[in-house]
């Protein structure tokens, strides 16, 4: 199977990309094989497209991607709002567990 393509992004398109984008790029970021030389390929494609880890490309990419992710806000999973939830209606139910 062949992996989708990586082309190079501006900074200010990635603005424009959801949170849900944004993190599916890391993700196929990192899948990246790390070089030419661990590579199972004897010559890279001249397409533009991000290949390698190893390329200033994905250097780039990757801190851009990092740096648009860094001013969203986070949400915290299900699982942790689930807690928090419980915790707040036993607090509320017995407030002498603060203390």
């Amino acid at each position: 199977m062949k992996r989708k393509s990586i082309f190079p992004i501006s900074p200010i398109e990635l603005e424009m990309l959801s949170t849900k984008q944004l993190l599916g790029r890391l993700k196929q970021l990192h899948q990246c094989e790390n070089s030419l030389d661990l590579s199972d390929r004897d010559v890279a494609d001249d397409s533009g497209c991000i290949e390698f880890k190893q390329s200033s490309e994905w250097i780039v990419a990757i801190r851009d991607v990092k740096q648009v992710l860094s001013h969203r806000e986070h949400v915290p999973k299900k699982q942790h709002q689930r807690r928090c939830s419980l915790l707040l209606t036993q607090l509320n139910r017995d407030p002498r567990l603060l203390f």
